[in-house]
């Protein structure tokens, strides 16, 4: 564990506009519970920052989804091996990322069985969750499929009609997602600037008005 002065320090560190203190804090308490070294929480808590400004899932979203990464053995220090599958499931997956984490947990004993891992389990699901209508319902359909086919991932993307290489060759395709999740998050927290700045100047707007500017602020926040 750490110290409680060394722990505000590193809270103050890489919390920031964009990165409140609570989420911080709430990020850095749930990695050393995972059993990541004080030396590398700062960066790890500031990769959750990234998934959660990425998929605008929401801390407690971000949080999930890498309880379901770590179900599925990623550590909690080396999040940004899952950052392409992340981008993968927000551009493809109906509903995005955000419940990719739930269901990750729930199918974590059928997919660590078979050795899937993330990158596979989320192309799967993800292209499934079109034909089935719900990612929770293609989770469960994978997993289903992987028993009755003994774990043989060829076998199982024919049956389910995946594209030849979803389960087998998974890293091609989110690969092709390379650097799109630091993308997202920039231009998210560039934006979260923007609207503080924004509200700054309503502030001001409205004080100088006397109230005139609320009914406005209503219709832009």
């Amino acid at each position: 564990g750490m110290a409680e002065g060394d722990m505000v320090g590193l809270i103050n560190n890489i919390s920031n506009a964009t990165f409140p203190q609570s989420e911080a804090m709430a990020y850095v308490d749930m990695l050393n519970q995972m059993g990541v070294s004080s030396d590398k929480l700062g960066e790890s808590a500031t990769n959750i920052d990234k998934i959660n400004d990425a998929t605008g899932m929401g801390y407690q979203g971000a949080m999930q989804l890498v309880r379901g990464f770590g179900a599925l053995g990623v550590s909690g220090d080396n999040l940004q091996s899952t950052f392409n599958a992340v981008a993968y499931a927000e551009a493809n997956s109906v509903g995005g990322a955000k419940d990719m984490g739930n269901i990750l947990k729930m199918q974590a004993g059928t997919l660590n069985q078979y050795n899937v891992g993330v990158d596979a389990a989320t192309v799967a699901i993800s292209d499934l969750s079109h034909k089935y209508g719900s990612a929770r319902k293609a989770g469960a359909a994978l997993s289903e499929a992987l028993k009755e086919n003994d774990g043989d991932l060829a076998a199982v993307e024919q049956q389910l009609g995946l594209q030849p290489g979803a389960l087998t060759n998974a890293s091609a395709a989110t690969g092709q997602y390379q650097g799109k999740l630091e993308e997202l998050a920039s231009e998210e927290a560039e934006h979260k600037t923007l609207l503080d700045q924004l509200g700054v100047a309503w502030e001001d707007l409205s004080l100088s008005l006397g109230g005139i500017a609320s009914p406005i602020m209503g219709v832009v926040g």
